[in-house]
């Protein structure tokens, strides 16, 4: 019953439109199945090469048979097994994406050899024709065979058929940024196949998805810094090809892109450290997106430069003083109907200084549905504050969220906020915490608001990055490299180890701190200046 009413909760806060789809996909496949349906691989339509600017270079993934994603590698010795799990679902889905393609030492031979190897297993395969496997697989494909010219019948009436199928099965259960990739891959296809009913269905998705996903304040609304930078990459990819190829003309589609890709520059760039790094908030992680430098090269020769934001609607605050930086979350979790990478991490943030981090977001490792998973969404894994055990926000499998913190910010003011949520109202508690910064030092003060006499365990918790070395533990506070962390109402300090994620499959022992206290906590780190440390 538990387990049935959490799931009520999570299908409580989906669209109607979602749940349809899920429905009528689910009977449509079933139907298929017992009438032994086959997707129709004869169907034929010609292509044509596109005009295009350079575009992000991407990391090499294949040498000699050897493909390595998620800093996992895989060597086939006879052939290619592209339904392989052995590394999970989603290395799978990386070796189906075709991204290798465009690395710079990929020959025009190879290259085609791979998507002949894969044209062979099309008709038998499972991970190569979902929605979203099809979409970044076929802005791969279009750009390789544009670069060099291919001219094969047989590759364009695989490709062709994988448009049809990705018609048909677009992500309107997932929506969110499924949804939009599938939109970006129908306005490759259209431009390439000179396909009407393909490009229809990308502008009516792009202009309402674009309107709805990017926010007033420019990020994405999925509020993951990784997911901003890879949906940002698809609107920088649609403008150049509807700027650079005359088959479409529709100015309101390509404006849109490019007021898009303005907005969500200057959101990037704000939240963006001065050493390049972007904040692993929410399911990020570092070299899977191309980096800041790189898209804001990119949008440079497309001609697009970063429009000033300022942050709001996706609830992050960045401070900046002297060499001290960070960002500080204060909004919701993301949109109700789409939180399927979202954390229990209401009123996190970071710390750095002289572009070296102190306290960090702890990354994520995997999207396999196991206790580490669990863990990394959880209130344990952030900066943040927990009720005993209780998740501020119901995160559970891999990307489900059920009860969700909601948010009410009391002051929003430039190095200072107050913002409270009420992820415990069950327990009739609400968490208020208040941020001020300073010249050198970060003050924060927590507080749980309530009638009750007895409120429980209460934990504040601080990840460290790997890189910091704790020197003293004192009764109120400790010293961590260069700074002094001092804590007023805490009952009692204990330091752990836990797992830091450096990238999928790859983590680093770290120090974390967790600090009990009643019902008041007061956190001030304070910067020691040109002071010896014994």
């Amino acid at each position: 019953m538990a387990n049935i009413s959490l799931y009520l909760r999570t299908l409580s806060y989906f669209k109607l439109e979602q749940l349809y789809f899920k429905a009528y996909y689910t009977a449509r496949d079933r139907f298929r199945k017992f009438v032994n349906y086959k997707h129709n691989f004869t169907l034929y339509r010609k292509g044509v090469a596109l005009k295009l600017e350079e575009c992000v270079p991407v990391k090499t993934s294949y040498e000699a048979n050897k493909f390595t994603f998620l800093n996992q590698s895989v060597k086939f010795s006879d052939k290619i097994d592209w339904e392989f799990q052995d590394k999970g679902t989603l290395w799978a889905h990386h070796l189906n994406y075709f991204e290798y393609l465009l690395q710079d030492d990929m020959s025009k031979a190879r290259g085609s050899a791979l998507m002949y190897l894969l044209i062979d297993h099309l008709p038998k395969s499972h991970v190569a024709l979902s929605p979203y496997s099809i979409s970044v697989r076929g802005i791969n494909w279009i750009k390789f065979i544009s670069k060099h010219g291919i001219t094969r019948k047989t590759v364009d009436r695989y490709l062709f058929c994988q448009y049809r199928i990705l018609m048909d099965t677009a992500a309107h259960d997932r929506m969110g940024h499924h949804l939009l990739e599938n939109a970006f891959s129908m306005l490759f296809g259209a431009y390439y196949f000179k396909g009407f009913e393909l490009f229809a269905e990308a502008k009516i998705i792009l202009t309402r998805e674009l309107y709805e996903q990017i926010l007033p304040d420019g990020g994405h609304f999925q509020l993951s810094p990784m997911y901003h930078q890879l949906m940002l990459l698809g609107i920088l990819d649609s403008y150049n090809v509807m700027k650079n190829n005359a088959v479409f003309e529709d100015e309101t589609l390509i404006e849109l892109l490019k007021v898009s890709a303005e907005r969500m520059l200057g959101w990037l760039e704000k939240i963006t450290y001065s050493n390049g790094r972007i904040p692993c908030l929410n399911d990020s992680v570092y070299d899977v997106a191309p980096s800041t430098s790189e898209l804001i090269a990119y949008a440079k020769r497309l001609e697009i430069s970063a429009r000033p934001v300022e942050l709001k609607e996706s609830g992050y605050r960045v401070f900046r003083k002297g060499k001290m930086e960070g960002i500080i979350d204060i909004g919701n979790v993301g949109p109700d109907y789409q939180t399927m990478h979202a954390h229990s991490d209401t009123f996190n943030f970071e710390l750095m200084y002289d572009k070296k981090p102190l306290i960090v977001d702890t990354g994520i490792s995997t999207f396999i549905s196991n206790n580490i998973r669990g863990r990394e969404r959880s209130n344990f894994s952030h900066n943040t504050v927990r009720l005993e055990n209780i998740n501020q926000s119901e995160v559970h499998d891999s990307f489900k969220v059920g009860r969700r913190a909601k948010v009410t910010i009391d002051l929003d003011e430039q190095d200072h906020y107050i913002a409270g949520h009420d992820g415990y109202k069950k327990h009739e508690i609400m968490h208020q915490r208040e941020f001020k910064v300073l010249d050198d030092q970060l003050l924060i003060r927590d507080e749980m608001v309530t009638s009750l006499n007895d409120i429980g365990s209460v934990y504040s918790f601080l990840h460290f990055h790997p890189d910091c070395t704790i020197h003293k533990i004192e009764a109120n506070g400790l010293l961590v490299d260069d700074w002094e962390i001092i804590f007023e109402g805490r009952v009692d300090i204990k330091v752990f180890d836990y797992n830091y994620a450096l990238g999928f499959n790859r983590t680093r022992r770290a120090k974390m701190l967790q600090v009990a206290f009643d019902g008041e906590l007061d956190t001030k780190f304070v910067r020691r200046q040109n002071q010896s440390v014994n």
